[in-house]
């Protein structure tokens, strides 16, 4: 079995249509329900116009149609005891291909375009029944949602009972040397644009946890007094240096990680946020300076 391509050539409705994903059995020959699937998703679907989307569904079925072959099973006499093996398959051993696990995030799309290929078959008569089931689930509400709780209807949205649960991951950070390997490529202005996220992004996660302006909070060595320890001081490398304000200290923190070259590594000798109010009229600066260069 091949998963194949369509060229230039191949047309629909005299439209050159590229890129359309075509399965093939090994004697070559097209596999008649699942392909009709796919001309409908790339071809006549109005929420399916991208290649990259018909590359994805095709590559879900063909694995699919593979792992049926490969265990005897007739796609069109499929039940739900075999979609849940083959969920559990991907579910705990790697993939045969690359050797990797599976995410539960590809876990589940597979999943989701089998059940959007097997409802369009069972609408057009291809299959006497449906091999899986809607469940009813309660999703958590968060306090913002109030905002828009007039929208709400009070209906319960289903799921897939074959899909898993997925869990959100917290995206890495850059390293030092690679945020300046990022830097060292930019123009001025988009590296002035990129020192001011950097700048405010501590600002703005510290004000969501301690309140407003939490660089006037008593402070020592960059952390909050009630959680320094004895020995720490702000003359440590690597630490912000402080200076007293009436009965306040105040935080003079380095540009983080030392990465601005306009402002060659050197302190802002400012309270709170004079840092960031810097950073923002010199990026206001040097855009109004590019749109006058336009």
């Amino acid at each position: 079995m091949r998963l194949a391509y369509t060229n230039a050539a191949f047309t629909h409705r005299d439209v050159p249509m590229p890129d359309v994903p075509v399965l093939l059995s090994d004697d070559m020959a097209i596999i008649e329900g699942p392909q009709q699937w796919l001309f409908y998703v790339a071809l006549e679907r109005g929420r399916t116009r991208s290649p990259a989307t018909w590359r994805s569904y095709g590559e879900a079925l063909h694995d699919w149609l593979q792992t049926c072959q490969a265990n005897g099973w007739a796609w069109d006499e499929i039940e739900e005891g075999h979609l849940r093996a083959y969920r559990n398959q991907m579910l705990y051993h790697p993939s045969s291909v690359t050797g990797q696990p599976y995410s539960r995030r590809t876990i589940n799309g597979r999943l989701r375009r089998l059940a959007m290929f097997y409802g369009w078959a069972f609408r057009h008569g291809l299959i006497v029944q449906l091999p899986f089931e809607y469940e009813s689930v309660r999703t958590s509400v968060s306090p913002d949602a109030d905002l828009l709780a007039h929208l709400r209807t009070g209906e319960v949205p289903a799921a897939l009972d074959l899909t898993v649960r997925e869990y959100r991951t917290v995206p890495s950070a850059l390293s030092v040397e690679d945020l300046r390997r990022v830097r060292a490529h930019l123009t001025a202005r988009d590296a002035l644009i990129a020192d001011w996220a950097v700048s405010v992004a501590p600002i703005a996660a510290a004000e969501r946890q301690f309140g407003q302006q939490p660089w006037r909070a008593n402070v020592q060595c960059g952390v909050p007094a009630a959680h320094s320890r004895v020995g720490e001081c702000a003359s440590q490398k690597g630490f912000p240096r402080t200076r007293r304000s009436g009965d306040q200290k105040i935080v003079l923190g380095r540009h983080p990680a030392g990465l601005s070259q306009v402002h060659d590594d050197r302190s802002i000798e400012s309270s709170g946020r004079g840092e960031v109010d810097v950073l923002h009229g010199r990026l206001l600066a040097e855009l109004r300076r590019s749109e006058t260069e336009r």
